[in-house]
Parts: structure tokens; C-alpha cells; sequence
């Protein structure tokens, strides 16, 4: 009784085109060893109460041997439509490059070492010890990675007085690093944890909990549409202060990037190990959303709901004359509204419509955090 209840309340609430389509699948699970053992009267009972429930013939596994996962894994391969399924292929087959970039000595070379888990680059206490920007190939979780651990970010009024060539080296170093984020797939921005919390303590950088400077990194790599993730580096420091800080530093963080919302945070200690493991499912799921699609049919009723809600005066009038949106390209998600004929007081009002846009978009399909471009036409 409670299984047919639950398929009813599956077949009420799945998306459009679920059932039609195949993608709601029953898995029997606890079998196990029934295959080896010939139980087929037990297996085909089970088969038969699947079948009851609408769905199609039920997927025999357990959950705890083993057995049957490679038919699960086949029969949701196969759910997928063909377009999705390459799309998959593709963002699985490609290698993810990745740029740690920040401030000096925050910790960004022995982030890398503790990724690798041996020394490849140089670290210690004196700021500046990496001058180059140095990659290395790291694979994880069947994809490949290439993690380019870039120097220490100057500011231009530091560079005079930064090194013994004037800020000759600094700067070249500051340039070969806005070369990396450029170039990268996802930019890892590394900050010190410990010392947000010393600067708060100190009643310092009451307008956000990043640095001027880190701020400006941080702008630097959305601008060129690629996804942050901010790690907060060497929280062995915070915790063994207050274990209850680490929640402090996310919420530092989140209001230190008031424009950012949704940018993922990494709290960690490169040191120690603590939380690494966690930046690089951050970084893939990043890459997969940044390179995300959405069909054009799903767009256009979001958009026809949008001008339902949105259908008074303001910024958001322009809304009333969209006629069509698509989006034209990924990497970052780029989305293009057709309107009609717009008057001069319309073309002004763009860039607040786009602001609006970009955060419905985000928070509508599931991009928070990414960066997104809007343009009309």
C-alpha cells in the first residue's frame, strides 16, 4: 500500500515529459546474491510487483555487494536524452583548468602540495617565493585537473617598494597571474582566514571582510566569466581558538561578497589537510554549471511567467516588450532577449534589466553563484 501511494504521488508531481519519456525507474534493492543463487521465483515476484507500479520493468541490485550496479548505472545512462548524454561525455573528457590566485603567502603553493599530496612547488614563511606560474596535472574523481598555482598578487601602489628590482619582478609575476585567471576554466581566490578574523577583531575593513585588493581579484575573474570559489586557508588557526569561528569566517565571507552571491566557500587548512578534499567536487561542480545549457522551450515559458509577475511601471517595464530569449552560448551562460522596437528611456534602463535578469536566471535554473552575461537585441 505505501509503495502504490508513493507511485502515486510520483506520477502527480514528476516534470513534464518524465513519464512519457521513460526517466522514472523502480530499483529493487536488498537482492542480494539472488542471481548466484538461481532465485528466480523470488526474482521474478519482484518483477512483477515493479511492473505494478507503472513504471516499466524494475532494476534488480544490492546496494551492499554490488550486484546489479552496472545495469542501475546503464539504465539511467539511457534515461538521459542523446544531447545531454554527449554533453556529459564532453565536460567529463575535457580537463578542468584551474588557477589559485590571491594575495602572497596566504598559502596558495602549499594548497597545491597538499592537493598533490607531496612537494612539487616551493614554500615558507617569506612572501614571493613563487615568481612563476607553475601547473600541474592532478586527476580526481575520473576527470583531470590542471591546477596552476600562480604568485602572489601585488598592489600597484606596493610594487615601487615590493622588491630589490623596483617591482620590476612583481609586476611581471602580477601580469603572467591575470594571464592564468584568463586562461582558466575556475579561479580558486585563497584568503587567510586567520587574518579576517584579527582585522575584525581590530575593528579594520568594516566594509567587507576581503581585502580592497582581494575584492578586486575576485571582480577580475567574474568579469571574465569564469567561476570563483573562495577558499579560507589555514583555519588550523582558527579552530584551535574556537571551533565555533568557522562558521564566523563563512559569514564573514558570504557578507564580504555582497555582490557575489552564491560564490562557493572553501574553508580549509592547506597545512594540515583539513577540508582540501572539499575544493575539487566545488571546482567540478562549478565547471559543469558554468558550462550548463538551458533549451530554449524551458526559457521562454520562464520568461512568459517573468513578464506575468513583473507587469508594472519601473525598470522592469521593459520586460512587457520581450518577445524571445535563447540562449546563444555557454562558458559563461549567455542569454539573449529579443524585444521590440525600444525607446530611449527603454535603452536606458538596460543595465538595471539586465541586473534583474541575471539574478532571476541564476536562481531560477540553478546557477547561483556563476556568472552570467545578458544582452538585447
Amino acid at each position: 500500500a505505501a509503495r502504490g501511494a508513493l507511485a502515486r504521488w510520483v506520477r502527480r508531481n514528476a516534470a513534464p515529459g518524465m513519464l512519457a519519456e521513460g526517466r522514472v525507474r523502480v530499483v529493487l534493492n536488498k537482492c542480494e546474491g539472488l542471481l548466484s543463487r538461481g532465485g528466480s521465483g523470488d526474482l521474478e515476484a519482484a518483477g512483477e510487483e515493479a511492473l505494478s507500479l507503472g513504471f516499466g520493468e524494475g532494476v534488480t541490485v544490492s546496494a551492499e555487494t554490488g550486484e546489479g550496479m552496472a545495469d542501475l548505472y546503464q539504465a539511467l545512462w539511457t534515461a538521459f536524452p542523446s544531447d545531454a548524454r554527449e554533453a556529459a561525455s564532453e565536460a567529463h573528457g575535457q580537463t578542468i583548468r584551474v588557477a589559485v590566485t590571491g594575495r602572497p603567502n596566504v598559502g596558495k603553493s602549499t594548497l597545491v602540495n597538499s592537493l598533490l599530496g607531496y612537494d612539487r612547488v616551493l614554500t615558507g614563511p617569506k612572501p614571493g617565493l613563487t615568481r612563476d606560474s607553475v601547473e600541474v596535472d592532478l586527476p580526481w574523481g575520473g576527470r583531470d585537473f590542471t591546477v596552476v598555482d600562480t604568485a602572489g598578487r601585488v598592489r600597484g601602489s606596493k610594487l615601487p617598494h615590493y622588491d630589490d628590482s623596483g617591482g620590476a619582478v612583481a609586476g611581471r609575476a602580477n601580469e603572467d597571474a591575470e594571464r592564468a585567471v584568463h586562461f582558466a576554466h575556475v579561479v580558486v581566490l585563497v584568503v587567510d582566514a586567520d587574518q579576517i578574523l584579527r582585522s575584525v577583531a581590530d575593528h579594520r575593513q568594516s566594509s567587507s571582510y576581503l581585502t580592497h585588493f582581494e575584492s578586486t581579484i575576485a571582480a577580475s575573474a567574474l568579469r571574465h566569466g569564469r567561476p570563483l570559489v573562495v577558499l579560507a586557508n589555514k583555519m588550523d588557526l582558527v579552530d584551535s581558538a574556537d571551533p565555533e569561528e568557522r562558521d564566523r569566517v563563512n559569514r564573514l565571507l558570504a557578507e564580504g561578497l555582497p555582490d557575489y552571491q552564491g560564490v562557493r566557500l572553501v574553508p580549509c587548512s592547506a597545512k594540515t589537510g583539513l577540508g582540501v578534499g572539499f575544493l575539487l567536487p566545488a571546482v567540478a561542480e562549478v565547471y559543469d554549471m558554468w558550462r550548463a545549457r538551458v533549451q530554449t522551450s524551458h526559457l521562454n515559458a520562464w520568461l512568459e511567467d517573468l513578464k506575468r509577475f513583473h507587469h508594472g511601471g519601473g525598470p522592469t517595464s521593459i520586460l512587457g516588450s520581450m518577445r524571445y530569449a535563447a540562449q546563444v552560448k555557454t562558458r559563461p551562460p549567455t542569454f539573449c532577449f529579443w524585444t521590440k522596437k525600444r525607446r530611449g528611456k527603454e535603452r536606458k534602463g538596460e543595465n538595471s534589466v539586465a541586473k534583474f535578469l541575471r539574478h532571476k536566471l541564476q536562481e531560477s535554473f540553478g546557477l547561483t553563484g556563476i556568472p552570467i552575461r545578458v544582452m538585447f537585441r
